[in-house]
């Protein structure tokens, strides 16, 4: 399955790119603390008001941060791992690796377009481009037949279509439920905190996550 290719220094990459993302996120811990303002659409927002998130609201800067944890502790590990198998020609260290480049690319993108502007604004928009290209090369290289070859006649195909698609379907109608009333009113949603939009409405509505 593997052959050589710009995998050999997109991985390092992202891998130092996450690192700096994550932990700067966790370390740094100035601010003034939790505050509030009224936004544009006279909503009483609480913002997180520490460290690089201080300009975000309570609820992302939070969210951000436990983001943070869970990059350093299972997502990075789980990229080196995953690639390291997938050099040795393992199907499922392809699987792992596929999956571990679209949490990176869905991280990136996340931080690139949802998080206010920090000093890591380039970090985000590198961790971003590199998760793209670096997922590009391994769907292309990846091979379909001899997954397919092993996929056993028992294997519920079924079953996880339709779990994939009542998630999918579950989660478009989480988020849009937030839209419909704010736009037939002509306000806001109420999470929609110090932002002009939400990214986490237009992506993951858009692609049924």
């Amino acid at each position: 399955m593997y052959k050589k290719s710009a995998l050999e220094w997109l991985i390092p990459l992202i891998t130092v790119f996450a690192l700096i993302t994550a932990g700067v996120g966790l370390m740094i811990q100035g601010g003034e603390g939790t505050y509030t303002f009224t936004n544009r659409y006279g909503q009483e927002i609480e913002m997180y008001g520490k460290g690089l998130y201080q300009y975000d609201s309570r609820l992302v800067g939070a969210g951000f941060r436990g983001t943070d944890v869970v990059t350093l502790l299972l997502a990075i590990p789980m990229l080196l791992v995953s690639y390291a198998q997938y050099r040795r020609g393992s199907l499922r260290g392809g699987i792992f690796l596929v999956a571990a480049l679209f949490y990176f690319l869905y991280n990136g993108a996340s931080m690139t377009f949802a998080a206010s502007f920090n000093s890591l604004f380039l970090i985000y928009i590198a961790l971003f481009s590199s998760s793209t290209f670096a997922l590009v090369i391994t769907l292309v290289r990846f091979d379909i037949n001899d997954l397919t070859n092993r996929v056993q006649e028992r294997f519920p195909h079924r079953g996880i279509a339709i779990f994939l698609f009542v998630a999918g379907i579950g989660t478009l109608f989480l988020w849009v439920s937030e839209l419909v009333g704010p736009i037939l009113q002509g306000g806001a949603p109420e999470i929609i905190g110090p932002y002009t939009t939400l990214f986490t409405h237009g992506f993951p509505s858009g692609s049924l996550r």
